[in-house]
């Protein structure tokens, strides 16, 4: 009342240090009076100064951390975005089936009945072995992307290199048992005793094949674990195509035999442009 002086308030915006606001600092002053100020104190500031400057040598020295710091943000997945990736994966797990159908198609049309009839049991062995091993793309898919998303690319291309060695171990032992236990397996899958040999040779020249098949399906999750669906596409196109060629021109003379070989040859013309994808985008370790 009477001649009392206004107060007068003034809101500073808070600090940020390090990511984190700091508590809101406020500021007030009556009439002429020296202005006092909350805030963190010199001892705070200087560990905070200290932490930035450790942060900043470790970026240097760790090409990882140097990586995440720089890394923008993932940008907005729309509908179509996740659209078109889902169509790719769904893609990728027909690539197995694929082969087996166009195998058919040519020993059907160029080779008996009996020798197709054979490729009942061995395409349905054959591609449910590999099913069962599929596990090794979830894996592989989870963890590269995880490492990916933390900036930990030397980690990212450590298990991409690992899942490689896995999927090519795991399908070699795969291969073995086909080739050692075609015979009974091929019995529990309802094999008669008159296509049994065929069905045998067909197993048997595809347990060859089995430790491509797996090296593709690691390559392939390698891909999806960088948000890319269209080269695995691509490489089963191109498996396809090269299945067709050879099928052309092996089923007329060695029939079922000359079909599973034909894959074969195909799974390695797409393990081999996988691998060479993998290595000039440096998504893999070095020799």
């Amino acid at each position: 009342p009477g001649s009392s002086v206004p107060h007068k308030v003034a809101l500073q915006p808070p600090l940020r240090l390090n990511g984190r606001a700091s508590a809101a600092n406020l500021q007030f002053s009556t009439g002429s009076a020296a202005s006092s100020r909350t805030g963190p104190g010199p001892a705070w500031l200087e560990q905070t100064r200290r932490h930035r400057l450790r942060s900043r040598r470790t970026a240097e020295a760790d090409p990882d951390a140097k990586a995440l710091l720089v890394q923008k943000p993932p940008p907005d997945v729309g509908f179509w975005e996740l659209s078109r990736f889902a169509a790719g994966c769904f893609g990728v797990y027909l690539a197995s089936p694929l082969l087996s159908l166009v195998d058919s198609a040519f020993v059907g049309r160029c080779s008996g009945t009996a020798q197709l009839a054979a490729l009942g049991p061995g395409t349905a062995l054959c591609d449910s072995t590999a099913y069962v091993l599929s596990c090794v793309g979830v894996a592989t898919t989870n963890l590269y992307a995880s490492r990916r998303a933390r900036g930990q690319l030397i980690a990212a291309r450590r298990v991409a290199s690992d899942a490689l060695a896995i999927g090519m171990f795991s399908g070699a032992v795969l291969g073995a048992l086909l080739f050692c236990f075609g015979q009974p397996l091929l019995s529990l899958y309802g094999a008669k005793p008159e296509v049994a040999t065929y069905a045998l040779s067909y197993v048997r020249w595809r347990a060859l094949g089995a430790p491509l098949a797996i090296l593709t399906t690691a390559a392939q999750a390698t891909c999806l674990g960088d948000r890319d669906s269209t080269t695995p596409v691509i490489v089963v196109a191109i498996s396809a195509v090269a299945n067709v060629v050879c099928d052309a021109l092996l089923v007329p003379t060695y029939g079922a035999a000359g079909a599973a070989i034909g894959t074969v040859l195909a799974q390695a013309f797409g393990a081999i442009f996988l691998l060479w994808v993998l290595r000039r985008r440096q998504l893999i370790m070095s020799a």
